[in-house]
């Protein structure tokens, strides 16, 4: 009986190759799948700041048919993210008719840190990277179209998702399309 336990032992010293190739093709799975996940993330940041930056617009050229004037300020904050301030000039409450004022709304974060949001200017020449001084975008309220400082295009990326935004001047529309890289 002695002699079956160490025979035992003696064949089971080690493990076999085929004991190591299943054990690397389960790391391997495990690691694609974590690779993956984290890349889905990233790309989710970029599609949800392309949503929340067409919405903003919306609201602007909304808010700028009912308003005196208003208009969207796109910038990069202190803390690297993405964000628009709407401001809108409304009349003072107790001064004479026409005299208005610059009210700041709220801002609204669009995008986190690891989103890069370049456009390209009026002019056709692309600006890069957002700064803290951001982009304006302004609607003529008599026509719905863009002001001619309104930028042609802007570019949203994050992880492996590539959005354009190209403005249509005329009409005062935002198309999207997404990029494949």
């Amino acid at each position: 009986m002695a002699e079956d336990k160490k025979k035992l032992a003696k064949n089971n010293s080690g493990f076999s190759l085929v004991e190591l190739i299943i054990v690397i093709a389960i790391i391997a799975a495990l690691i694609g799948t974590v690779v993956l996940s984290v890349s889905m993330v990233f790309s989710a940041n970029a599609k949800a700041c392309s949503n929340d930056l067409q919405r903003a617009i919306a609201d602007c050229k909304v808010t700028t048919m009912g308003k005196a004037r208003a208009w969207l300020v796109i910038y990069r904050g202190n803390d690297n993210k993405v964000y628009s301030q709407m401001h809108i000039m409304e009349q003072v409450e107790g001064e004479e008719i026409g005299t208005l004022a610059d009210i700041p709304q709220e801002r609204q974060k669009l995008g986190g840190n690891r989103v890069v949001v370049t456009y390209t200017d009026s002019v056709g020449v692309d600006q890069g990277d957002l700064t803290e001084t951001g982009i304006t975008i302004e609607f003529d309220r008599s026509s719905g179209s863009f002001k001619d400082d309104t930028p042609q295009s802007i570019d949203i990326i994050g992880g492996n998702r590539h959005y354009h935004l190209v403005f249509v001047k005329l009409t005062g529309k935002v198309s999207v399309e997404q990029i494949a890289d």
